[in-house]
């Protein structure tokens, strides 16, 4: 009698489901457990019996963010390379808010490779304003860095819209800078005695410290690893037939 097929170890996936906005998705498993440390967490706990098929309930997500995100974990075109060796080779075909939708999940679920690429993406955005703005969010600090100096330094001042979405707080800091490079380069225009980018990117750093300090600190949690994460940072609840709900708690 001839024994018992086994099972690859490496091409024998389990699938996962999830509920985003009232719509489910299938796909394979092992992304989620060998690219996340969120779900590496979650899905390998002992209470987690892969047996049971429920779907993962994910908040504070839509539709179109997780079609995104999935087009760069799930890749459809080119088999045979991974996501960054086709971007590499041929590019990746995302709008812009497409690739803001892969930096939030990844950074949100701690995709880290995924979140590098996206920032990678990212990184031509013209918009100062909007750069600072996701730098803060997402933890970016050269984001936050440039988007600062090109305020400061471009020709025409801050709008009020741009003001109102900076903040009125950063926006006076923003002006005070602009004030002291101009009153520093004199009135006749003397580049010997214009501030240097030296001397800005200092005042800049202290001007803006805190700011700064809070992206570094946010980026410096996506290389934290699953076993350093704290008791009660996931949520994985017993065996039932109910969604297994990831909540506003995670990240």
């Amino acid at each position: 009698m001839s024994a018992a097929p086994t099972r690859s170890q490496r091409y024998y996936w389990d699938s996962i489901e999830f509920l985003v906005e009232n719509e489910l998705y299938k796909v394979p498993r092992w992304a989620f457990e060998r690219r996340s440390s969120v779900f590496a967490s979650l899905l390998n706990a002992p209470r987690h019996d892969k047996r049971v098929e429920k779907p993962v309930q994910l908040h504070d997500v839509t539709k179109n963010e997780f079609d995104s995100f999935l087009s760069v974990l799930y890749p459809t075109g080119n088999f045979g390379l991974t996501c960054v060796q086709r971007e590499l080779l041929h590019g990746h075909q995302l709008t812009a808010t497409e690739w803001e939708h892969v930096l939030k999940l990844s950074s949100k679920y701690r995709f880290n490779e995924i979140r590098v690429l996206a920032i990678k993406q990212l990184w031509k955005l013209e918009d100062a304003v909007h750069r600072v703005r996701l730098g803060r969010q997402y933890g970016v600090p050269d984001w936050l860095r440039s988007g600062y100096m090109q305020l400061v330094i471009q020709e025409q001042s801050l709008s009020e819209a741009e003001a109102e979405d900076l903040g009125w707080r950063m926006a006076v800091r923003i002006f005070k800078l602009r004030e002291s490079a101009l009153l520093r380069g004199g009135s006749d225009g003397d580049e010997e005695k214009a501030m240097s980018s030296k001397d800005l990117m200092r005042l800049l750093g202290d001007m803006f410290a805190e700011d700064i300090q809070a992206a570094e600190e946010l980026h410096d949690q996506h290389d934290v690893e699953p076993e350093d994460l704290e008791d009660g940072e996931l949520s994985c609840p017993t065996v039932d037939s109910r969604p297994l709900d990831l909540g506003k708690e995670l990240i």
